[in-house]
Parts: structure tokens; sequence; C-alpha cells
């Protein structure tokens, strides 16, 4: 009798963590006709919070230019920084958008979004600095660009990480 007590409230306690499945709710306004990495930047003390739009967090992407990939294809990258800590998820529901000059979206397929790492890094002082990566094309949209990436948005990932990492400490 013990057992089978034991038993419903394993299956009772599982069933509700089932249930409170966290998911995060981004929307990334990237610049219109961007390609290639994103990095977001979460904790960091002195930059705005994220601004809600009903359930979802707005993340605006801003294109920059990074000097070490001057001769690269791709010298700039996406990058964010905000004060709001990093939400604590197991899935996505995040939506994604160009952004045009006058601040029209369009929505971007969602086979043309790689979503990286998740990530953290400890500061000198011990505060932790959280972020997430993620690619974009237009021009590699597909199956395989969502489920892998592509390789040479990796390889500006890591100069871009090298940098802000580098400035971060």
């Amino acid at each position: 009798m013990i057992r089978i007590a034991l038993l419903i409230g394993i299956l009772l306690v599982g069933g509700c963590s089932f249930n409170e499945i966290e998911f995060t709710n981004d929307i990334y306004l990237i610049p219109e006709g961007y390609e290639g990495s994103i990095i977001v930047f979460y904790g960091i003390p002195g930059e705005p919070v994220l601004e809600q739009q009903g359930d979802f967090s707005v993340i605006p992407v801003k294109e920059e230019f990074l000097e070490s990939m001057a001769l690269s294809e791709y010298p700039y990258y996406g990058i964010s920084f905000t004060s709001t800590p990093l939400m604590d998820a197991k899935f996505y529901k995040d939506k994604f958008f160009y952004v045009d000059s006058n601040g029209g979206r369009s929505t971007i397929q969602e086979d043309c979004i790689h979503q990286g790492d998740v990530g953290a890094i400890t500061k000198d002082d011990g505060k932790v600095v959280t972020y997430v990566t993620l690619q974009v094309t237009k021009s590699g949209c597909g199956q395989e660009f969502w489920f892998d990436g592509k390789d040479i948005y990796y390889d500006q990932l890591k100069e871009v990480e090298d940098y802000w990492f580098n400035e971060l400490y």
C-alpha cells in the first residue's frame, strides 16, 4: 500500500512539473537584410530593460562593425544589450522580424533562423553575464541551416565573442 501511495505521489509531482514548462517569448527586431550571427547580452547594468509587447519581450538588434573582421565576408554582426535578466526556459516561442528604416516589420521564416547557444561568463568581480546567440540568413534558408547554422557565421561569432568578452571584463 505504501508503494502504491509513493508511486501516485511521484506521478502527481512529475505531472505537475510537466505542466510548468517554460517558454521564451521574445521578439527579435533585426535590421533589414542582415545576415550573420547575433549575440544578446543579459543582465548588463546601465543598459535598458526589454520593452514588452503583450507576453513578449522585444529585443532590438543593432548591426555593428568589428575591425578585426574588416577583410572578412561578414565584418558586421548583430548585437543587443539589456539589463533584463535572461529567462530560464527550455523551449522557444520566439518571433523574428526584419525591420526597415521606417520601423516596418517583415516576418523572417523559421528556417532562416538558427537558435544558437545560451551561455554565461563569470566576471572578475564574481558577477555573471549571460548571453544567447543565434544566426540569421536570407540566402541559405532551409532545414539544414535551421538545425546546424552556417560555419562562416560560427567563425564570425567567435571573433565577436572574443572581442566582447574582453570588453566586458
